[in-house]
């Protein structure tokens, strides 16, 4: 869903898009596109095709969706299928690669998996460098309420080539509230360590994240507690309230 929000946010902006798909069909890719672009819920798509269709007319940018079955894309045969569309004059933007450990891997008894895939991070890098396109991939991490760094799954040889790594994590209260935390892990670009709460609503795609000081950062990051914090904060209402219909008033003159 957030390398869909991606694509879409960049259509929106007039721009080209590439969405490789290794893992979902490439039907249920677009479709969660056409939920985002027009914020009907993705379970009501079929019975709204007139009105998607005319949504979509307003954007001008360009989305192409290719699926590969997992391990058969390699990065030279996602570099040859790139410069196709080149050739053809669809000069994409952006790529979004859902995921880059689904690509096709060449491991070696002689290497380790990490030094591997680390070099794959490298040159896909460098694949962005070279097409001057940017390049947005997906990976998975450890369930935590704040995702670091250091819960990437080989998470070292990695984070030496990205420009910048985002972590989503959501816990089951989180689904619940539709909230979601976003954390700034690593950014070439500008400050990190910053932790974003958010809303984040599957049925239509809808992604939005707040300034953490900000009164919706503050009302959203409330909503997000812990469901310790919750219950707390609940007992503690509830014994303020009884304290007050309980209190006796002090007679006249006494305190």
């Amino acid at each position: 869903w957030f390398l869909a929000a991606i694509g879409a946010h960049a259509l929106k902006q007039g721009k080209t898009v590439l969405h490789y798909t290794l893992e979902l069909d490439d039907t249920y890719v677009a479709q969660r596109y056409d939920a985002i672009l027009t914020g009907i819920p993705f379970g009501n798509l079929k019975y709204n095709v007139d009105k998607v269709k005319k949504s979509l007319e307003k954007y001008e940018g360009k989305l192409f969706i290719k699926e590969f079955p997992p391990g058969t894309l390699s990065l030279q045969g996602l570099e040859s299928h790139i410069d196709k569309f080149v050739m053809n004059g669809i000069v994409p933007d952006l790529i979004v690669l859902d995921y880059v450990e689904l690509l096709k891997i060449p491991f070696s008894n002689n290497i380790s998996e990490t030094k591997i895939l680390g070099e794959l991070y490298k040159d896909l890098r460098g694949l962005a460098g070279t097409k001057n396109v940017a390049v947005w991939s997906a990976d998975q991490s450890n369930r935590e309420d704040v995702i670091g760094s250091n819960r990437i799954s080989n998470a070292y040889a990695k984070l030496f080539a990205v420009d910048l790594l985002a972590t989503a994590s959501r816990r089951d209260k989180d689904k619940q509230n539709k909230t979601v935390r976003v954390h700034i892990a690593k950014s070439r670009l500008g400050p990190d360590g910053i932790t974003f709460p958010g809303k984040m609503d599957t049925e239509i795609g809808l992604i939005e994240l707040y300034a953490p000081k900000s009164d919706k950062g503050k009302k959203t990051s409330s909503e997000m507690m812990s469901d310790e914090q919750h219950l707390k904060r609940i007992a503690n209402d509830k014994f303020h309230q009884f304290v007050k219909q309980n209190r006796q008033e002090p007679a006249d003159g006494m305190f």
